[in-house]
């Protein structure tokens, strides 16, 4: 029964770190999947010149942007009634609450909408572009952190896990 207990023990600290683990990942997949959003969006703009509801309804229903969830529900509440940065803005702040994202990452995911659907094309590409190249410095440096972040994290579950096995046997 002791060792049963003290292995159960084990194992949680096991996935406890491995859940800290993938929450990392995941806000990398995020932004990656973003920032693909965003080069969707931009090529959207500059070639098919349809209003942007109608891409975001294109978006959503290609599913190659579920890990963004916030799309989805921008689009449900666009068709609501609200403005695309209102409801843009909204999701965000909805989506955050249930996902690894920190308060910079949604900072700059809705400061992104504050041009969409107010300025003329051109300047809708060049927030694009801007944003793009924002992202991509972001998520490169977070890259490098991650990786380390997420071995560090398991090894320490991992020996944490070996130690109270150790000590309590």
């Amino acid at each position: 029964m002791r060792i049963s207990g003290i292995a159960l023990i084990a194992i949680v600290i096991c996935i406890t770190g491995n859940y800290f683990s993938s929450l990392k990942v995941k806000r990398v997949k995020i932004l990656e999947c973003f920032l693909t959003f965003i080069g969707y969006l931009r090529t959207q703009i500059e070639f098919s010149q349809q209003p942007l509801e109608r891409i975001f309804e294109q978006a959503v229903e290609s599913n190659e942007f579920n890990d963004c969830g916030f799309l989805k529900m921008c689009l449900a509440n666009i068709k609501n009634g609200l403005e695309l940065s209102n409801a843009w803005k909204s999701s965000v702040d909805t989506f955050s609450k249930a996902s690894p994202l920190t308060n910079q990452d949604c900072r700059t995911i809705k400061e992104f909408s504050n041009s969409l659907g107010s300025s003329d094309i051109g300047g809708q590409i060049r927030n694009c572009e801007a944003y793009s190249e924002i992202l991509k410095q972001s998520i490169c440096n977070l890259k490098k952190s991650t990786d380390k972040a997420v071995k560090i994290i398991n090894t320490l579950s991992l020996f944490l896990a070996a130690f109270v096995i150790i000590f309590f046997i």
